[in-house]
Parts: C-alpha cells; structure tokens; sequence
C-alpha cells in the first residue's frame, strides 16, 4: 500500500506493510523507496507522525541517494546512462534476431524480438544476473581456494536481487548470496563483497576479529567498502 506523508512540506511517498512486528520500522532503499512496516493495530495516524519525527533522517537520506551515482538504467530506453564494471555506459537495443548482448566502446548493446518496455527489461535484467555470475566467479574460487585452510567447507553461491546489501551469509548453511547489483560495480568491489562474505563463514559478527581475517586478502577493504556507498545505499 502507497502512502503520502508531508515532511517540512515536501510530499514524500511510503510503501506500508502491516506485519506481526512490535515496533514501527522505517527503512530508505537504494531505488529511492521508503518502505515502512508496522503491526496491523497501529493506526495510521500513528505510523505518519513517526515518520514526520524521522523527517531529517528520510529527507537527508533520499537526498544523498539523488546525489549518488545511478547505477542502474530507470526506463530502459536507447541511450539511457548506466554503469557497467564500474564504467559509464551507454545503453541500446536491437530488434531482430537473437544474439548474445554486446559490450563495445561504452555502450551495450542487447537484442530483443519485439520493443516492449517488458522485453527491454527482461533483457537487461537478463544481461545483469549474468554479468555479475562471470564477474564474481573468479573471486569465489579465489576464495574457496584461500579458505579450504578453515576446514574446506562446502559453500553454495546464489545470485539475486537484494535492495539494502550487497551479500549475506547464512554459516550454519554453508550459504552465500552475492547482489546482481555487482554486475554494475567495480571489479574489486565484486571482490571485496565476496570475501567479506566468506569470512563470515568463519566470523557471524562485524567484530575486531573479522576484519583482522578480511585484512589478510583486502587489505584495502575500507576504499572497496567506501566506493559502494558512493554508488549507492545498498552495502554497508
């Protein structure tokens, strides 16, 4: 459910959902959507005036993610900006025939059968989730290969679309699930996501301890870490 609230008189929308939680949480995506969920027996009156008292908070927050580069295309059109590896990109499309996507000179180029804002979509959503499985694969052999010494635990790797991290870590499962936002990222961010995540096989929590491991493969990981926050919200 879409909501409007005023916050000093600018109209800002929210998305509410009604869950079995006991306090009201507020939180700002990287696509620019507040999303706020309460339990079903708070009003609505309620649930606007706790946001109204976040006011600075959610204005400040949807300001920096306006200043914050764009990584992905928003309308999926023919020269649409976005950024690819890292990389400013130019986008296009084709119709006709089927033919793998082409990367070249700055801009990318995907094929499409008929032109429908669906198809366009569909393709690059398609080209995403594969960029970010080829870009992150290498890494994630690296890492098995450095981490076999910590008791060579099988890992299974997903890839799927998260709005507030760039990974997570389930240790008791042996699971990672990697961003297919990577695929519009710095190589050595991919990178950094990566073994930040396969050190919490090892560390659950952002302790002393953790990034003492992370330190040993990047030593650099603060510039990785700053560098996502700059694209956008997602990551921490």
């Amino acid at each position: 459910m879409t909501e409007t609230v005023y916050l000093n008189g600018i109209p800002v929308s929210y998305e509410l959902t009604r869950k079995n939680v006991k306090n009201i949480n507020l939180r700002i995506c990287a696509d620019g959507c507040v999303r706020v969920s309460a339990n079903r027996r708070v009003s609505k009156k309620y649930i606007e005036s706790f946001i109204v008292s976040k006011a600075d908070f959610v204005l400040n927050s949807l300001g920096k993610l306006k200043k914050s580069e764009s990584i992905r295309p928003k309308a999926f059109s023919d020269t649409e900006r976005f950024m690819c590896l890292g990389k400013e990109t130019s986008l296009f499309y084709i119709i006709g025939e089927k033919k793998e996507p082409v990367l070249q000179d700055g801009s990318l180029y995907l094929y499409i059968d008929r032109d429908t804002p669906e198809s366009r979509k569909k393709a690059f959503e398609k080209w995403e989730r594969n960029t970010a499985i080829s870009a992150t694969r290498p890494f994630i052999e690296e890492a098995k290969r450095d981490f076999e010494k910590f008791g060579g635990q099988e890992v299974i790797i997903t890839h799927r679309r998260m709005v507030s991290r760039w990974g997570s870590c389930q240790p008791e499962k042996g699971r990672i699930s990697l961003n297919i936002y990577l695929a519009e990222v710095p190589v050595e961010c991919a990178r950094y996501v990566v073994y930040h995540e396969f050190v919490h096989l090892i560390e659950a929590n952002h302790s002393k301890a953790f990034y003492d491991k992370l330190s040993l493969y990047i030593p650099d990981y603060a510039e990785s870490r700053n560098v996502l926050r700059r694209y956008s919200a997602v990551g921490r």
